[in-house]
């Protein structure tokens, strides 16, 4: 437990760090390049530690013991997060689009989820 929480916090410092240095080194939003992947990397990297220690953090007051490094639902939260980010930057944001894309990703989670209910059944 602690080792993963070691983990997530070292990836948390590491990509606030290269955040801060991309930001003050270049400007990643006015083209598309390496630095550009770099950086919404980075903030995926950023977001979903941050979101994964709240949520130890917090189930840890009320005694839950299960935790995992990749968690479904908070990698889908990153990436609407993420897409959200990306899509303002591509000045395509807009109050459909940011429908569509919370929809789409909603149906990919309740895909995960009939498909491992279908796999319970089958057992």
């Amino acid at each position: 437990m602690t080792s993963l929480i070691f983990s997530l916090f070292s990836i948390l410092l590491v990509s606030a760090g290269a955040l801060v240095v991309i930001v003050f080194n270049s400007a990643p939003t006015t083209n598309f390049s390496l630095v550009n992947f770099g950086f919404y990397a980075l903030c995926f990297l950023f977001v979903y530690s941050l979101l994964s220690l709240i949520k130890i953090f917090w189930s840890r007051k009320k005694n839950f013991n299960r935790h995992k490094l990749i968690n479904r639902p908070l990698l889908i939260i990153t990436l609407f997060i993420v897409g959200s980010i990306v899509m303002s930057s591509m000045q395509v944001l807009n109050a459909v689009s940011i429908i569509s894309f919370a929809l789409s990703l909603l149906l990919l989670e309740l895909f995960f989820i009939s498909r491992n209910h279908s796999n319970d059944q089958r057992l």
